[in-house]
């Protein structure tokens, strides 16, 4: 799809100034949400379980709620921990400061995460295409810029979610697809573990390594690793139990309600009124996924194979898990993905992305605001993210079907 930049650097050169411009606005524009005094609502879940275990205090114990109400001013304070005990690191990292600064540092940490995360799948596709390396570095660049730019991001820093820090997670797991390479793919799946309702959807890419079956014991020892001092603290199987049963509790919450939460669930709400059970959907995701990507193994040769099953991954992540509006930031390796993808496929994935970039602005005026949401844009986004799906899942059988004929 860069064809038109080869033998042309000057026009490469012009481009990557161009999304240089953009990312300083786009930079300029977020700022102001990662110096905003308002409350790191998700950050706060992270923030206090760091200081109750570097206190020796189950978090996942009746205790998270109590010390919430003492320790954290008031506003959207949480009950339970909906994370699991891989956070351990970071999370006392991070109490080590007071809550006000962690959550600033928190904030800034997200941006370079996510600059890091594209960073790293740029660096594979120099490696693994001919394309001219300005107008790679303007792709990363703009893809950065209009992510940055997007409600998403914005959303995102504001409250202090996750889904950013974890983005360099999906970066470095594209690195590894793109590259082929076990190290990079494990390491982005290790810091996806963070985050299961987007990690699990992507543990199948695992398959497009030639030994699947050691990356999948590499990444469950690494996994234990970072989990051990709660699991041998307060116990493993309390630990576990206790995780398990708060994330349970994950649907309980209004916020993860079937107006607020994207994709299947979404649409089945919007068809029914009632929705799915969301750790079903999160269960789904990955069964999807891994039924396309071991379908693609055929076309694991190529980068170009291994892009089209990452796509597949990422519009499987969209569509079937549960997710919110500020998720939508996964589309950021997607856009990375174009040059080894189809001319088509880039158009596809770039009006997605246009659609959802301010899609709490185009829902009021395409009359697709779910009512009772505090996300407008939720609507929006998951029929984008349907389209993905699709395209994506009629991609991946025909070019198999591709493959299959010539061989």
């Amino acid at each position: 799809m860069f064809e038109i930049f080869r033998g042309r650097p000057r026009l490469g050169a012009a481009f990557l100034a161009g999304a240089l411009v953009l990312l300083a606005a786009a930079l300029a524009y977020i700022a102001p949400k990662v110096l905003s005094d308002a409350i790191a609502i998700d950050f706060r879940f992270i923030w206090l379980a760091g200081t109750l275990w570097s206190e020796g205090i189950d978090p996942y114990g009746a205790a998270f709620a109590a010390e919430a109400e003492a320790r954290l001013r008031p506003g959207n304070v949480p009950s339970f921990l909906l994370y699991p005990p891989g956070w351990w690191g970071i999370a006392v990292a991070f109490a080590a400061l007071d809550e006000t600064t962690a959550s600033l540092l928190w904030r800034v940490v997200s941006i370079l995460a996510a600059a890091l995360g594209a960073g790293a799948m740029l660096l594979a596709l120099r490696r693994e295409t001919d394309a001219d390396w300005r107008a790679l570095t303007g792709l990363g660049a703009l893809a950065l810029a209009l992510t940055l730019g997007s409600v998403a991001a914005a959303n995102n820093i504001t409250i202090a979610q996750t889904s950013m820090l974890v983005l360099l997670g999906g970066g470095l797991a594209g690195a590894g697809v793109i590259a082929g390479s076990r190290a990079a793919l494990i390491a982005g799946l290790l810091i996806l573990s963070l985050k299961p309702s987007i990690g699990l959807a992507f543990v199948p890419c695992l398959l497009l390594l030639r030994t699947p079956l050691l990356g999948t014991v590499a990444l469950g020892l690494l996994v234990l690793a970072i989990s051990a001092p709660p699991l041998l603290a307060f116990g493993p199987i309390e630990t576990v139990r206790g995780f398990i049963e708060s994330a349970g509790r994950y649907g309980s919450l209004d916020i993860n309600a079937g107006p607020a939460l994207t994709g299947l669930r979404h649409l089945a709400w919007q068809a029914t009124g009632a929705a799915p059970s969301a750790m079903l959907l999160l269960g789904l995701s990955g069964i999807v996924s891994a039924l396309g990507i071991w379908a693609a193994r055929p076309l694991a040769g190529t980068a170009a194979g291994r892009a089209l099953a990452f796509a597949f991954a990422i519009s499987t992540l969209l569509c079937v898990a549960p997710l919110h509006s500020y998720d939508f930031v996964f589309l950021l390796p997607l856009l990375l993905l174009i040059p080894l993808l189809r001319v088509a496929d880039g158009m596809v994935i770039g009006a997605a992305f246009l659609f959802t970039m301010r899609s709490t602005n185009i829902a009021p005026l395409l009359g697709l605001v779910p009512e009772g949401s505090v996300l407008p844009g939720t609507t929006v986004n998951t029929l984008a993210a349907l389209a993905l799906f699709l395209w994506f899942a009629a991609r991946l059988g025909l070019a198999l079907r591709s493959a299959t004929r010539d061989g």
